[in-house]
């Protein structure tokens, strides 16, 4: 089978609104399973099955110094909720984007003569689902001044049993309110679109937000962002959706 998959230059991460991409050097999701043991007598080998899932995702850079630098945000978010977007190319608009809804449980910093400090941190989940492998809907790559729309994507209908789920990421905010909708329809041009999951109105400053499972079934599939701006702007968002 032939590589199809890219070099890494430019892969990106958001933490709680704020993207970790300029600092970091590297990023690794890890999912698994705890192995329970399932040896009866007679058995002369060990068995295992899988148990619970695990999963993590950690992140490695350059410390930066500052209020805003990388030091003191990640000393910030240690122990504390966060929300975690990471791409698996460049986070653009299409591209297969993974979402985390956790803490920050570990945050190391090593320094060694003559070289320049790094940093490593560790996000574990909080939500049963672990981690949820989405679509970029809405990417940060230009700056918001008008409502609109983004593009949509057919991802699939919600089968009985499955869920959407959605995480924004608020890089930067200005104007007055930002408020953004995922919604759903049975064909590409959305003439019946449905609104099936709501973000918190957004003022000013940078966050995020995740939006609790939304079960099925929804036999639509096709998805999209929709969303209002009232003021100039601009608003720096970031979109991503998933079925599990």
């Amino acid at each position: 089978m032939p590589v199809t998959g890219k070099v890494a230059i430019n892969r990106r991460i958001y933490l709680n609104g704020i993207d970790f991409t300029g600092t970091s050097t590297s990023q690794t999701l890890s999912i698994g399973f705890e192995a329970a043991d399932a040896t009866v007598m007679g058995d002369t080998t060990k068995v295992s099955v899988p148990g619970l899932m695990t999963a993590e995702v950690s992140l490695a850079g350059y410390v930066t110094e500052g209020a805003t630098g990388s030091d003191a945000t990640l000393k910030t978010l240690s122990g504390t909720a966060v929300y975690c977007t990471l791409g698996t190319d460049t986070n653009a608009s299409g591209e297969t984007a993974y979402i985390i809804k956790g803490n920050g449980f570990s945050y190391n910093m090593p320094q060694a003569l003559g070289e320049i400090p790094t940093y490593e941190f560790e996000v574990l989940p909080d939500q049963v689902e672990g981690v949820v492998r989405g679509t970029v809907l809405l990417d940060a790559t230009s700056n918001l001044t008008a409502s609109g729309v983004g593009t949509g994507r057919q991802l699939g209908a919600v089968a009985s049993g499955e869920s959407i789920y959605a995480m924004l990421q608020i890089l930067s905010a200005g104007g007055t309110t930002f408020n953004a909708v995922i919604q759903s329809d049975d064909n590409a041009g959305f003439s019946s679109a449905l609104t099936r999951a709501s973000f918190s109105e957004v003022t000013t400053g940078s966050g995020s937000q995740y939006i609790l499972p939304v079960a099925g079934p929804f036999t639509d599939d096709y998805w999209r962002v929709s969303y209002t701006i009232v003021g100039s702007g601009p608003y720096k968002v970031h979109i991503v959706m998933g079925i599990d």
